[in-house]
């Protein structure tokens, strides 16, 4: 299963675990395009992990999108969040939790515009 967010999403992982193990090469998880993606974990001890070595958690591309991570972990062989040079005025805000790769970068950030904080 993938999801693609086009409408304001807030994600509560509570801590539980959402594991894919499917591999394919540029697959993402979770797509945000043109809308927000906000990850909480209230639980504590939540995560996205991704176990497929050409599979990526997250991926956010359209203008204007964003991600806010108020907790939980995101863990991935590759990039654990991925912006392209597509994507337009991207905003990527990290508060709480963790972003883990174990073989690439914890954010690949390539889109114009784009900001991190």
């Amino acid at each position: 299963q993938d999801w693609k967010i086009t409408k304001d999403v807030t994600l509560d992982l509570a801590g539980n675990s959402i594991t894919c193990s499917y591999n394919e090469s540029n697959y993402f998880l979770f797509v945000v395009e043109g809308a927000s993606l906000t990850l909480n974990d209230s639980g504590n001890g939540g995560k996205i992990e991704i176990t497929g070595a050409d599979t990526y958690p997250l991926q956010i591309r359209g203008s204007g999108s964003t991600f806010i991570m108020n907790g939980g972990t995101i863990t991935a062989i590759k990039d654990a969040v991925d912006i392209p040079s597509s994507a337009k005025n991207a905003s990527v805000t990290i508060n709480n939790g963790k972003l883990e790769s174990k073989d690439y970068t914890a954010i690949a950030m390539r889109g114009s515009g784009t900001t991190v904080s």
